[in-house]
């Protein structure tokens, strides 16, 4: 029943900065954990396609093994089918050091090596926001899809009913 804490007594992997704590993302990482031998450390860098699959049984495109699908350029109308048909919707930005931009500045920042969730589409204004899961303190993040297009190397998606 315990959850791993570092030496302070904080959560060491999924932790909410909300007050009062949430607890359900700690809980469910633990089960996925479990689920994949118990070893914490199979979790880090691993693709959210995986998850998806593993907890909603949804289809993906791509096996649910591969760690990043072949990166493609997204196009708007692609991108606002899948959402407006319900799919759930992940994108991941690049590691450190590849030669790509990250959005940053003092509104937008976009951390590498991180997944972000697609919260809306809006096919006219030409306009994707993302949103950071580290919990309700983050703002939306709102980009064109060129931006979309330099700043992130992985799309994942699955119909999660």
């Amino acid at each position: 029943p315990d959850l791993p804490v570092d030496a302070a007594g904080n959560l060491e992997f999924a932790s909410s900065n909300d007050d009062p704590p949430v607890i359900w993302p700690a809980i469910v990482e633990k089960a996925y954990a479990q689920m994949k031998g118990g070893d914490y450390s199979r979790l880090e860098n691993w693709h959210p396609g995986a998850a998806m699959t593993a907890f909603g049984g949804g289809a993906t495109d791509y096996a649910p093994d591969d760690w990043l699908p072949p990166w493609e350029d997204v196009t708007m109308d692609g991108l606002a089918d899948r959402f407006e048909n319900g799919e759930s919707i992940t994108l991941s930005t690049p590691l450190d050091g590849d030669g790509s931009e990250l959005v940053d500045d003092e509104d937008d920042t976009l951390v590498s090596a991180h997944v972000y969730f697609v919260s809306d589409v809006d096919r006219e204004a030409g306009t994707v926001t993302v949103r950071n899961p580290w919990g309700s303190h983050t703002d939306d993040i709102v980009l064109d899809i060129d931006q979309i297009n330099e700043n992130f190397a992985a799309l994942h998606a699955a119909d999660l009913g």
